[in-house]
C-alpha cells in the first residue's frame, strides 16, 4: 500500500503543551524538554498517519486528525475513534484526492470539521463533523478548502470555497442558496 507522504512529515498539530507530528504512517509527539530549545520527539502511534498537511487540529488537550483508515484522537494516547458514519465517509471518498482533505475547528460549538472529496469528485464537496461534547459525528455536503476558527479574524468561523469566496459560518439559515 503506497501512501502519499512516503513516511515523511505531512502535518504538525500544535496543542497546549506539545506538537503532534504526523507522517503518512505514524504519529509523534514533540515537546520542549530542556533549555535552551532542546526538544524530545517520541513515536506515539503506528499505522495512524495523517492524509494531508491540513488534516488535523487541536482543541483543549486533545489532537484530532483524519487518517487513512479512520479518524484519530490523541489525549495522552492515540486512539482510532468510534465513528458511526465511518463506513459512509470512508466508502464515499476519492482516495486519489486525500491530500486535499482539510480540517477546521469550530469552538463556538466544540466541533471538529473535516472537508474531503467524495467519491468521483476531484474537489472538496463533503464534510464529516465531530461534536466533542456529545461525542457524535454527522456528515454533509459543503465545499470548504480552508477553515479558520472564530476569534482569529471574526467572531464566527470563516470557511473558504474552491472559487475563493469566504463564508462566515454560524450566521443565518443557509449556505448561499443551499439550505443547511
Amino acid at each position: 500500500k503506497r501512501h502519499v507522504c512516503l513516511n515523511s512529515t505531512c502535518s504538525g498539530i500544535r496543542s497546549n503543551k506539545q506538537t503532534i507530528i504526523l507522517t503518512d504512517l505514524a504519529a509523534y509527539t514533540m515537546y520542549l524538554s530542556g533549555f535552551p530549545e532542546i526538544f524530545t520527539v517520541l513515536q506515539i502511534g503506528d499505522e495512524c498517519g495523517g492524509v494531508s498537511p491540513h488534516c488535523g487540529t487541536a482543541h483543549n488537550d486533545a489532537a484530532y486528525w483524519f487518517g487513512y483508515d479512520g479518524i484519530y484522537r490523541y489525549s495522552g494516547r492515540v486512539e482510532r475513534m468510534e465513528c458511526d458514519v465511518h463506513t459512509y465517509v470512508y466508502g464515499n471518498l476519492t482516495t486519489t484526492q486525500l491530500m486535499k482533505t482539510t480540517c477546521g475547528l469550530n469552538t463556538l460549538y466544540n466541533e471538529v470539521w473535516w472537508f474531503y472529496c467524495s467519491a468521483n469528485s476531484l474537489e472538496i464537496d463533503s464534510v464529516v463533523v465531530y461534536q466533542i461534547d456529545e461525542n457524535i459525528f454527522w456528515t454533509g455536503s459543503i465545499a470548504r478548502t480552508a477553515f479558520v476558527n472564530r476569534g482569529e479574524f471574526a467572531s464566527k468561523p470563516i470557511g473558504a470555497d474552491a472559487d475563493g469566496y469566504l463564508h462566515l459560518h454560524e450566521t443565518g439559515a443557509d449556505n448561499g442558496s443551499v439550505a443547511l
